[in-house]
This record gives structure tokens, C-alpha cells and sequence, in this order.
């Protein structure tokens, strides 16, 4: 930093800006990517939605999903998709050959981000329903910068009066939590973040207050049926 100068590093961030702020001409632009961006400025959620989207093989439906996603994750009110993609380059880079880019949320199906070490990571919508056992809406945050994880009740947090961030014991001591009264794991993931995986069984969890009932029913329905 010594060695850099005033002049230097305001040309540095004007010349930033002016990248970021750039029209992206169509000829940048990938058949995938096209599709992508006419899903996400007509407020679609997933790349089956387009009336196109099956000239598109497999391997580049995929990708577009995964832009559609990244599109969505980094969406603030107003921003085009083209100033999103212009703000993060690695979107233009096109795919990978042979890589996978999504897959489907295990709850509700819907694409998510491929994660090899969580292959039950649910979508981003499914995780904003995460409850403890009692049905009350919880979220997870990381501790500090060195990783860690802690649970809060989702109404306590950025509540107007400034006494929020009330814990959730039960979430933040075993991670486990439910959506829909699924259950499920909240657990800080390798590279920082939380990520929330469904069970395994991706059933409706005995012990959950508002499935208890409807899982007796399911049993007994089970043990007449192998009498």
C-alpha cells in the first residue's frame, strides 16, 4: 500500500466501477445465459418455466439453472440481470464440461446449488422454514469469522425495537430442527455459512408436535396392512 498512490488507487476504482457498470452485448452471452436472464427479469424461479427452455441439452440446462440461481442469490431491488452478471464475472466463464451445476431440493424439488458433501441441502426457500420442535421459525448465523454455529428465534432477529436475538437452545446445542415438521440438521458448513440438510428418511418426524399424530395414524394403517 506504501507504494501505491492516491491518483493510483481512485483510477483503480473508477476503472472497477466502469467494468461493473458495463452493458454486456449478446454476443457475450451464451444460449444458456440468455435463458437464465429471461427467467430471472420475468420473476421466474426455475429454467423448466421458460417456453424454450427444452432446446437447451442437459448439460446446459443445468448451468442455466445454476445462473437463475446465483442470479437470485445476489439479487438487490432494482439490478437487472445484466448488471448482475456484470458485477460477477465467473458468471460469464460458461460450464465446466462434465460438472454438475444443481440438483433437486430433497423437501420440495426444486433446484438448488450442487453440494457434493450435503446432498440433502435444501433450497433456499425451503431453509427460511426452519422451526425447533414446537413450530417456532428459527434461522442460523455463524458464531464469528473462525466458524462456529448459533441458532435465533427468526422473530427476535432485526426486531424494530433493538432487543432481539433471542437463542434457540435446542437448534444451536444439536442442530437438529424441522421444516414442515420434517427433520432436518442446521450445521455450520466447511467454508463458513450454514447449510440445512432434510434427514435421510425425508419423513415427517415422530416426535414433531404437529406430525405425532398423523405418524400413529401411519403406523397402525402399516401394521393392518401385514396382518
Amino acid at each position: 500500500m506504501a507504494e501505491r498512490t492516491i491518483d493510483g488507487l481512485i483510477a483503480e476504482h473508477l476503472a472497477q466501477a466502469e467494468h461493473e457498470n458495463r452493458d454486456i452485448p449478446d454476443s457475450e452471452l451464451s444460449t444458456a445465459h440468455r435463458v437464465a436472464l429471461e427467467a430471472y427479469d420475468g420473476g421466474l424461479t426455475r429454467i423448466d418455466e421458460m417456453p424454450g427452455h427444452r432446446a437447451l441439452d442437459a448439460q446446459r440446462a443445468d448451468y442455466a439453472e445454476y445462473v437463475l440461481l446465483a442470479l437470485r442469490r445476489n439479487h438487490k431491488q432494482g439490478d437487472s440481470g445484466r448488471k448482475i452478471l456484470a458485477h460477477n464475472d465467473f458468471l460469464l466463464e460458461g460450464p465446466t464440461p462434465g460438472r454438475r451445476y444443481t440438483q433437486p431440493c430433497p423437501h420440495c424439488g426444486r433446484p438448488t446449488f450442487y453440494e457434493e458433501r450435503y446432498p440433502r441441502a435444501v433450497c433456499q426457500q425451503c431453509g427460511r422454514r426452519t422451526t425447533d420442535r414446537s413450530g417456532r421459525r428459527v434461522t442460523g448465523f455463524n458464531v464469528s469469522m473462525s466458524g462456529g454455529m448459533i441458532a435465533y428465534y427468526a422473530d427476535t432477529v432485526d426486531v424494530p425495537d433493538g432487543s432481539g436475538y433471542e437463542e434457540c437452545d435446542e437448534v444451536s446445542r444439536t442442530g437438529r430442527c424441522f421444516i414442515d415438521g420434517h427433520p432436518a440438521t442446521m450445521q455450520e458448513a466447511r467454508f463458513g455459512g450454514i447449510v440445512i440438510q432434510l434427514d435421510s428418511t425425508d419423513q415427517p418426524d415422530q416426535g414433531s408436535p404437529r406430525q405425532a399424530g398423523d405418524g400413529r395414524l401411519r403406523r397402525a394403517f402399516r401394521r393392518l396392512r401385514h396382518q
